[in-house]
């Protein structure tokens, strides 16, 4: 696979995402279940979209055009899309603040740095 399929299949994914979100969102009634539907769709949807601009950070200044790793680039495009829906949630709760937003990256970027980079054996 290369860079172009790629960016293409990410593009696809968060398109499908996003529309059955809108559809979630225009068509039904707001029950438990279908909330966190919601943000699940959220977290994929914004994942998708961004795949290719992470892709693209990483070959632009990471160099990794020669030897790409795709399992990364995914990776860390779900860690923003987790982030943004759980700070949506925490929003909707009135629970948001700038120590969380902050905590929540900080959070983020330890485990991508610290557990996962070193340990990672993808290819």
């Amino acid at each position: 696979m290369d860079g172009r399929q790629f960016a293409v299949g990410a593009i696809v994914f968060a398109l499908i995402c996003w529309l059955t979100l809108a559809a979630l969102v225009t068509g039904f009634s707001p029950t438990e279940p279908l909330i966190y539907l919601f943000y699940a769709l959220l977290a994929l949807g914004v994942s998708g979209t961004l795949m290719p601009v992470v892709y693209y950070l990483h070959v632009r200044f990471g160099g990794d055009r020669d030897n790409p790793r795709w399992f990364r680039y995914i990776r860390q495009s779900l860690w923003i899309g987790a982030l943004v829906a759980f700070y949506l949630w925490l929003n909707s709760l009135r629970a948001l603040s700038v120590p969380a937003l902050l905590l929540g990256i900080c959070i983020a970027a330890l485990v991508e740095l610290v557990i996962l980079r070193p340990s990672s054996t993808e290819g």
